[in-house]
């Protein structure tokens, strides 16, 4: 009994203080010291390395050579977000982190980036029940959950090329507040738990790992290939393909079934879906479907 008490005291003194600022800082590493789990798969997804992307790289410059630095600010206030620095950590990394969608208040419109996030709040989640914690005060936030949060980064007018539709294609596909959101396919449901250390309360859980189509740039070979079995798996979930043959002639079909927004989305001219067909006995493959951009 004295050694689960001074576990138990340990295990409160990992988590933040109350007298610490709100929260501890911008990071997974500082959330993780209570939600170990959903700081585990958020750090294999493409959105913890957000400000790392070799595409990023390679376009701001131009963006900022084509467009001005506004075009620029424009990729950095969604891919390279300075939440950190808020917290007054002016050596934190700028990239997505647990702050962006938890201590999100709002937006200034649901483009762009125009992401309104207030890390003095208390931190946002679906719960309005939130057990006490010294950690940090809680709230219910209708935001989190919506589409509206996602789509305030995947929703980009502009300029030229850079155009991203997919939160306008959503709201097409899925007009009533009560369809699927965002985070129905991209942050799958999980078994029932507590959802941080020393927890009791049962409660719905998701992946932090943001199941997407994009690869986690600089992760190791495993979480590489964790990624694309899960975009595997969502592609699968989401298109179908029949192969139909009459006599000699055979059509392919290719069929938007569960993806709520074109597929592909986002930056269409950056990602393509194809569709190669190989017939046993001939040496030639021919490509029968390609969406996308040309």
């Amino acid at each position: 009994m004295r050694l689960f008490a001074m576990l138990s005291l340990l295990v409160l003194a990992a988590c933040a203080r109350a007298e610490d600022p709100l929260p501890l800082g911008a990071s997974a590493t500082d959330c993780a010291s209570c939600h170990a789990d959903q700081a585990e798969a958020f750090a294999r997804s493409a959105h913890a390395r957000s400000g790392r992307s070799p595409v990023l790289e390679a376009m701001i410059p131009h963006a900022r050579a084509a467009w001005g630095e506004a075009a620029a600010d424009r990729c950095v206030r969604c891919h390279a977000p300075s939440h950190a620095q808020l917290l007054g950590d002016l050596d934190a990394e700028a990239s997505v982190t647990c702050l962006t969608c938890h201590a999100a208040v709002g937006n200034r419109g649901e483009r762009d980036g125009l992401l309104l996030v207030d890390p003095s709040a208390p931190i946002g989640g679906p719960h309005g029940d939130g057990e006490p914690t010294p950690a940090h005060a809680s709230r219910a936030s209708a935001l989190l959950g919506s589409s509206s949060l996602c789509g305030t980064c995947h929703e980009v007018t502009g300029p030229d090329v850079f155009v991203e539709r997919t939160l306008s294609e959503h709201r097409v596909a899925a007009p009533d507040p009560n369809d699927p959101t965002c985070a129905t396919c991209h942050l799958p449901q999980l078994d029932d738990g507590p959802i941080a250390l020393d927890a009791r309360t049962s409660r719905v859980r998701r992946d932090h790992g943001f199941v997407g189509l994009d690869p986690p740039w600089g992760a190791d070979d495993a979480t590489r290939a964790r990624a694309a079995t899960e975009a595997t798996a969502l592609l699968a979930s989401a298109l179908s393909l029949e192969v139909v043959r009459e006599g000699d002639s055979i059509e392919v079909r290719l069929t938007n079934v569960g993806a709520r927004h074109a597929v592909p989305t986002g930056v269409a001219f950056l990602r393509d879906v194809w569709i190669d067909v190989e017939i046993e006995g001939h040496e030639t493959v021919e490509r029968v479907i390609e969406l996308g951009d040309p």
